[in-house]
């Protein structure tokens, strides 16, 4: 997920707004990168390896991009279910009043 997000930038959702995406390098680095990844997420490591890994590495420390993108496809999301329910609920209301009037 760290190569792809590296090399193609942000989900396609974001891709709209700000577009980051890199050429692919050659295969054999590209696998050889994932199985370090892999590698890193299965073995055991103390607390002390994690954060001498996070440290060199380049780039922003804490890359919260995803996170702020995740919580931005949520709140959308939750006004757009919002909205919708409020428009259900004002057709509902004005039927009912309907029938209540031509009755």
């Amino acid at each position: 997920m760290e190569a792809c997000e590296r090399y193609f930038g942000y989900s396609t959702w974001a891709s709209i707004v700000m577009a980051n995406i890199r050429l692919v390098p050659n295969m054999k680095n590209t696998v050889r990168e994932v199985w370090e990844g892999v590698q890193w997420h299965l073995l055991p490591r103390t607390l002390d390896q994690i954060v001498k890994k996070d440290m060199v590495r380049t780039g922003t420390w804490m890359d919260l991009r995803v996170d702020a993108q995740n919580i931005g496809i949520e709140m959308t999301e939750a006004v757009l279910q919002e909205l919708l329910e409020d428009t259900i609920l004002c057709c509902i209301d004005e039927s009912s009043e309907n029938v209540h009037v031509s009755s």
